[in-house]
């Protein structure tokens, strides 16, 4: 009996330590478990931010491309606007220099041409570049002077220079102003000649003709 009674308790004692050590192990794994759900939630979150911070840095990038490729355009219409502005200021101031008799021909005949000249950027030859009268019943789209105006000199791939031009349309207007316009006084040999003119420049759909400009002077009989 005794030693049946002491078998008994070393089995307690036995179950009693196993059962310990289980509520041991069970104890040491909660940890593990809470920190591995912990890390998955740490992980979700950083993929929200980098989706996050990628949005907002797509938008800015967009905005910043928008903003330059607007600031291009301005500059380009800018050159091109100043370009043909100086190419119709340098054909009136021709006209300043041309016989008055010359207009007085030309507006009798209803047509004729004044001879105005013109220059390449870069290049010393001046060439022959004749201002046509085509009368008064037309407009600047029907009938004009096709040009060319150089407005650059760029580098290509292979080293060489090339001429950036601007295609340009001039048409050419003249009313006889019989009393002058600043007294009053008559008679008065005089002609108003407005250059009409436009140029190419970029637009939302591409290259295209830019609105109809102007510039007026007066040419009398004893300016020469």
């Amino acid at each position: 009996m005794r030693h049946t009674s002491s078998r008994q308790e070393t089995n307690r004692g036995f179950n009693l330590a196993q059962s310990q050590l289980e509520a041991s192990e069970s104890s040491s794994n909660r940890p593990s478990s809470f920190l591995s759900r912990n890390l998955r939630g740490k992980k979700g979150l950083t993929l929200v931010e980098v989706m996050i911070a990628f949005s907002v840095f797509t938008a800015a990038s967009i905005g910043i491309m928008t903003s330059v490729a607007l600031s291009q355009r301005v500059a380009y219409k800018a050159v091109r606007q100043n370009a043909g502005f100086n190419a119709a200021q340098g054909y009136l101031e021709q006209m300043r220099s041309i016989p008055f008799n010359t207009f007085d021909t030309i507006f009798a005949a209803g047509s004729g041409t004044l001879p105005t000249v013109s220059s390449s950027l870069g290049a010393s030859a001046i060439v022959d570049d004749p201002l046509t009268y085509f009368g008064t019943n037309s407009t600047l789209e029907a009938e004009h002077d096709s040009k060319t105006v150089v407005i650059d000199i760029q580098e290509n791939d292979v080293g060489e220079e090339e001429q950036v031009i601007m295609p340009m349309e001039f048409r050419l207007e003249m009313r006889s102003l019989s009393t002058n316009p600043s007294t009053g006084d008559a008679p008065w040999e005089a002609y108003e000649v407005t250059l009409l003119y436009r140029y190419e420049e970029m637009k939302k759909g591409g290259l295209g003709w830019s609105a109809p400009e102007k510039l007026v002077t007066v040419i009398t009989k004893h300016e020469i």
